[in-house]
């Protein structure tokens, strides 16, 4: 006979595609988190997604790249009606244009805090630096960033929070303390040192460039860098995918320690690399054929991109990354979708 469903979840599936999502308390380290919020974003090149509770908290859980929001469990009995409100939100900017709306939209009270990023020496303007506002036991809740003019705004509740500075080459800067009032305006201008820079080359045995990996770890103090989002070639966290042999990117002064590689048929190179601000710090790997896999092929046979939709690595990237692995055969495994990977 008919019975009472209890607990039964309420909720959406977000499939965040080519765009980062983002948690208060976790920030953008959300995966096999479950964390209850009032929204969760995901940070895409231009625009952000949001997915915002009506009222109160959603239960999330979260993958590598899904959220599950779940809004209510409510016990449904025989020919009962229940429903549940939400918000999807698409907004131009980073992840504070989420955290700025779901105050407006929950009715929520709010402050402002808004400044402009320059670097110390030259006091020029620092863009694309990412403004980070952290609670009191250093938790990453929202995050801002500055436009060309190095300028960043954004929506607080009252409260008293951290405020912290990085960014592409940038860095960290020291924690700095802002209490936000609600109707009120407080002014934070940030001074950070200036960037550093590495440079590089891959080659192999005869000189020639060749594609290759590049791994770089924090020494001592000096933490790990994060040169990017995790599907992307040029930068995913601590790792560069260069298919060119050459090239450039933005790194935070420090110390780090570098490992170049080319998967396992190559020799690897290790040493110890410190980045100063200013002149880039110049890398040249020689990477050796040690393995003669004559006969053989080197395959992975289930690989996702962007058709898929637990994937945001582009076609182009996902062939620079087994390139500069040596993997010689690519097999896409996109969930609903037959990849072709001709037009790369």
């Amino acid at each position: 006979g008919a019975v009472e469903i209890p607990k039964f979840e309420l909720g959406d599936v977000v499939q965040w595609g080519m765009a980062e999502h983002f948690g208060p308390g976790f920030g953008f380290n959300l995966e096999g988190q479950r964390p209850q919020a009032h929204w969760l974003a995901g940070r895409g090149k231009g625009l952000s997604y949001g997915l915002i509770a009506r009222a109160g908290k959603m239960d999330t859980r979260n993958g590598l790249a899904w959220s599950d929001g779940i809004f209510a469990s409510p016990d449904i009995g025989v020919g009962q009606k229940v429903s549940y409100e939400r918000f999807f939100a698409v907004v131009p900017g980073g992840v504070s244009a989420v955290s700025d709306l779901a105050l407006i939209l929950r009715g929520d009270s709010f402050g402002t805090v808004r400044g402009q990023v320059t670097e110390l020496d030259s006091r020029g303007v620092v863009r694309g630096a990412r403004v980070n506002i952290l609670d009191r036991n250093g938790k990453p809740l929202t995050q801002a960033e500055t436009n060309d003019k190095g300028e960043y705004r954004m929506w607080l509740a009252p409260s008293e929070y951290n405020v912290t500075v990085d960014g592409p080459g940038l860095t960290p800067s020291p924690s700095m303390t802002v209490i936000v009032t609600a109707g009120e305006t407080k002014p934070l201008d940030i001074a950070v040192p200036p960037p550093g820079e590495v440079a590089f080359e891959i080659l192999d045995e005869s000189g020639r460039r060749i594609p290759g990996k590049l791994t770089f770890e924090g020494v001592g103090m000096t933490p790990s860098p994060r040169l990017g989002p995790k599907y992307a070639a040029s930068g995913a966290d601590n790792v560069i995918f260069c298919h060119t042999g050459q090239g450039k990117s933005p790194m935070p002064p420090g110390t780090y320690r570098l490992v170049v590689s080319r998967g396992i048929e190559y020799s690897v190179h290790r040493q110890e690399l410190i980045v100063s601000a200013g002149p880039a710090a110049r890398v040249q790997a020689r990477l050796v054929r040690e393995v003669d896999t004559t006969g053989y092929v080197s395959a992975d046979l289930h690989q996702h991109c962007r058709n898929s939709p637990d994937s945001a690595t582009s076609l182009e990237d996902r062939v620079i990354s087994n390139l500069c692995e040596g993997v010689e055969l690519i097999v896409a495994s996109d969930h609903d979708y037959l990849t072709d990977f001709a037009p790369v």
